[in-house]
């Protein structure tokens, strides 16, 4: 720039800092700069301090001097364009044509402005400072021209908003643009404007720059007043009210308000707006009761007051209110009073609703006494809620008296579900989940289709939680079948509540033996809606884990490893409830392939509480099978002994029931002696597939290979899953080779190898023992029993070995075998335990008739052979 003097530049303050980066962005900028930003950014404090500190020539042109249509702002530029062309130190202006008082007038603007444009053979910067003072419209196209046809001239335009778009009147004019983003303060920024700023107070840099992000106001103000804004609310919002009441009127208010808005006003919704923290101009339309534009108008109000600045493009722009902007909104609106204070959170949940906050939204809601409007948020928005903050849900649903709540039994159901979350929380959740029932009963002839739907839904999971299985199914029937007469706009209403009670559907039809219709209620569930404002889908994991589940335990194992390869692709719901399923599924898999260890490790991280009756323990089930698989089948077997005596499941989930009750009886027919097995099995509630293949397994192992064969046929002709179906035939092959059926054996054995590789399972050959195993792979030869299909067969453990199992022995059983066996007399026994020797005899009698024999060398051997001592 040539030497000279900027005249009409305000003297520097001594407070003022340097900012280099935005100081260089000016010296390289274009032939106009324009700079938007509400007041307090820092707009003149940044000028003042560059042209003080540049060897530039210009003249500074304020606003409030310069106001009053074109002519008066041009009389004003060529007033102190004179005065500087007397000064002697203003050499480059010396040339400029102006147009005295008396001669410009609207006629001879143009000519005047064009003239003077063209008279500037030197570099000259003109500061237009507080131009949303000026009518920028009217004097843009001067500005430009001056840029343009001046040699080297520049022009800087600082606005509270970006009302001069010089690029729109010329598209050859190069235009610089600094906004609110580039003016705020960085951290070393405020750290040196808190160390010149004169203060009483005791201040953080650090946590002014995070209550201020940096605008240079909003700094001056905390660091001279305290960080304390309850002190001075007020005064920070005041001025910024004022006009937001100017901004909205009447007229306008009743017109654009609807149910969304907080009727009546009571002044206190501009507040309101700035405790959102950040609001689109629709946002603030809606909690203001007022159009959009007039909304759009108060937010640029809080922006020409520097409490914040916008973001993105218009339409979709977002206002930033300074975080001590809203605590300051905050202390405002918590000192009105009660009713205002209910209107106003009514309008702010509406709010939260429609952004997908659906937590934030749903308290408000309690807060203002809406439970219309807590419910309608819950029954669109349920998932999300229980998992972003299920404490602090329980704690705002606990304040609301009971006695509100009886007309509203989908929030006492949230309540129930909400302390199922929690494994302290089970006894509470059962007595809510019965008063949710008994409300869900009282409500539901008045109310809509969905509600009545949901009514159903509530009471089939509250069945299901007492553990009353045998009611549970019917309701849960009634509810799939209500749901399918939904229509698309009653389903959409329930949205994700909707999932939720589908889940609970097909949990409880598949502790009930209806898997297929356990899947079709899943699959309703991954077809519900999702609403726009959910950002991430997390219902879709947990159906398909049911899916793979039941897939795994009832169907085909290579149908359900591909359901979870998908399940896993989707977002993950961290809670046991709905983890149990997919661990599951996954456990069966491993086990299937052979992975015994990696099963057991995979079903390590659930954890319930075995009385819980309102799900089954299906994974202490799978648990059991991996125990079996490390050889650890009396460990196997004390786990389904404590999921019995547990009641868990419940009776009445007689299907899932019958599953525990059979494998126990399998396990026992491996290392029970004869007659256990037998007991065991008649607990099995239901005929089918099931009992028979524990009777056939019975008969076999027990020298009845005949009535193994008779109870197998006509269970192969009924309907039945392929791991049952696999097991049968598989069953019925060892039996016709103990009867040297030699044809038949193939023929069955050819059958289950079909049958279980289509499904991908392998763990029925853990029902042969090794003998059986190789003889019948054998004979089916390779081309039935390939290399695979041997392979599989070989990751099964052995765990019955052909010999007949031994009763076990009590632990002082165990103490006298083993001192027998390491050659003490009777007598020495009787002394050692001090007892007398018939007491030992006796002991001993009792031993030989467990074991089998009659003589203590083959009692030593059977011992060894059943790792007794």
């Amino acid at each position: 720039m040539s030497g000279g003097v900027f005249f009409g530049a305000p003297r520097r303050a001594a407070h003022l800092i340097r900012r280099e980066a935005l100081e260089a962005r000016l010296d390289d900028a274009n032939m106009i700069t324009t700079i938007s930003a509400g007041a307090g950014f820092g707009k003149t404090a940044l000028l003042s301090m560059w042209v003080t500190s540049r060897n530039a020539a210009g003249v500074w042109i304020d606003g409030s001097t310069a106001a009053g249509g074109r002519v008066a702002f041009w009389r004003t530029v060529f007033r102190m364009v004179a005065e500087a062309v007397a000064d002697p130190r203003s050499a480059v202006l010396r040339g400029a044509a102006l147009t005295v008082d008396g001669e410009l007038h609207e006629g001879t603007v143009d000519a005047a402005v064009l003239r003077f444009a063209r008279s500037l053979s030197f570099p000259v910067v003109f500061v237009i400072d507080d131009a949303h003072l000026l009518d920028l419209d009217a004097i843009g196209p001067d500005l430009v021209a001056v840029a343009r046809y001046s040699t080297g001239s520049r022009v800087i335009v600082a606005d509270r908003r970006r009302r001069f778009r010089p690029t729109r009147i010329a598209s050859d004019v190069d235009e610089t643009r600094i906004t609110s983003d580039d003016l705020l303060l960085d951290a070393a920024e405020v750290a040196a404007l808190v160390a010149v700023t004169p203060t009483r107070f005791r201040v953080e840099p650090d946590d002014v720059l995070r209550r201020t992000r940096g605008i240079a106001g909003l700094v001056r103000r905390l660091v001279a007043h305290g960080t304390d804004v309850s002190q001075h609310a007020d005064d920070l919002l005041a001025p910024w009210a004022l006009d937001a009441e100017e901004c909205v009127v009447g007229s306008s208010r009743s017109a654009s308000a609807t149910a969304a808005s907080i009727p009546p006003r009571d002044g206190a919704e501009p507040y309101l707006v700035a405790t959102l923290r950040s609001a689109t101009r629709d946002e603030a339309a809606r909690l203001l009761g007022a159009s959009p534009s007039e909304a759009a108008a108060v937010l640029d109000a809080a922006g020409d007051h520097g409490l914040g600045w916008w973001e993105g493009a218009a339409p979709t722009s977002v206002f930033r209110f300074a975080p001590v902007i809203a605590d300051a909104a905050a202390v405002s609106v918590r000192s009105a009073g009660a009713p205002a204070q209910r209107r106003l959170a009514a309008g702010l949940a509406h709010v939260f609703a429609v952004r997908g906050d659906a937590l934030t939204a749903f308290g408000l809601a309690l807060d203002a006494g809406d439970f219309d409007l807590a419910v309608a948020i819950a029954k669109r928005s349920f998932l999300q809620m229980v998992r972003d903050d299920t404490p602090g849900l329980l704690r705002r649903l606990r304040r609301v008296p009971l006695a509100r709540l009886r007309r509203h039994p989908l929030l006492v159901l949230f309540i129930a579900i909400l302390h199922s979350q929690s494994s302290r929380g089970r006894a509470a959740a059962i007595v809510h989940f019965g008063l949710a029932e008994q409300l869900a009963r009282a409500t539901e002839t008045t109310a809509s289709p969905d509600d009545r739907a949901i009514m159903v839904g509530v009471r089939s999971a509250t069945m299901r939680m007492q553990g009353k299985f045998d009611r549970a199914v019917p309701l849960a029937r009634d509810f799939l079948d209500r749901f399918d007469r939904l229509t698309l706009e009653e389903q959409d209403r329930l949205s994700s509540l909707s999932r939720h009670l589908l889940w609970q559907v097909a949990h409880t039809l598949f502790f009930a033996g209806e898997t297929e219709a356990a899947i079709g209620a899943a699959q309703r569930m991954l077809a519900v809606p999702v609403p726009d404002d959910v950002a991430e889908d997390r219902g879709i994991r947990p159906a398909l884990a049911v899916v793979a589940a039941v897939q795994a335990t009832a169907a085909s194992m290579i149908d359900a490893r591909a359901t979870l390869e998908e399940a896993v692709s989707h977002a993950r719901r961290d809670a046991p409830f709905y983890a149990v399923w997919e661990r599951t599924a996954e456990a069966l898999s491993a086990i299937e392939s052979g992975e015994f260890a990696r099963a057991r490790d995979l079903l390590e991280t659930l954890d319930h509480p075995m009385g819980a009756g309102e799900y089954w323990p299906a994974d202490l089930a799978v648990r059991a099978i991996a125990e079996v698989g490390e050889g650890r089948t009396d460990a196997a077997l004390r786990i389904l002994e404590t999921v019995l005596d547990a009641d868990s499941p419940p009776r009445q989930a007689a299907a899932a029931r019958d599953v525990v009750v059979v494998l126990r009886a399998l396990l026992a027919v491996a290392v029970r002696p004869p007659g256990v097995a037998a007991s065991v099995a008649k607990h099995i509630s239901r005929g089918g597939p099931l009992v028979a293949l524990t009777e056939a397994v019975i008969a076999l192992r027990g020298g009845e290979p005949m009535s193994a064969v008779s109870r197998t046929g006509p269970a192969l002709e009924r309907s039945a899953g392929p791991r049952v179906r696999g097991s049968l035939l598989l069953v019925r092959a060892a039996s016709c080779l103990a009867l040297a059926q030699e044809e038949a054996a193939g023929r069955a054995t050819s059958a289950a190898i079909s049958e279980l590789s289509a499904a991908g399972l392998a763990t029925p050959w853990m029902l042969l023992t090794a003998t059986e195993r190789t003889v019948l792979l054998d004979l089916v030869g390779p081309v039935v029993a390939t290399e695979s299909v041997r392979t599989s067969v070989e990751r099964m453990p052995i765990v019955f070995t052909g010999r007949s199992p031994v009763e076990r022995l009590t632990g002082r059983e165990r103490e006298v075998l083993a001192e027998l066996v390491a050659g003490s007399t009777i007598p020495q026994v009787a002394a050692a335990s001090g007892v007398s020797t018939n007491t030992v005899k006796t002991q001993r009698a009792r031993i030989y008739r467990k074991l089998g024999v009659d003589n203590r060398t083959d009692a030593a051997r059977v011992a060894f052979e059943n790792d007794l001592l």
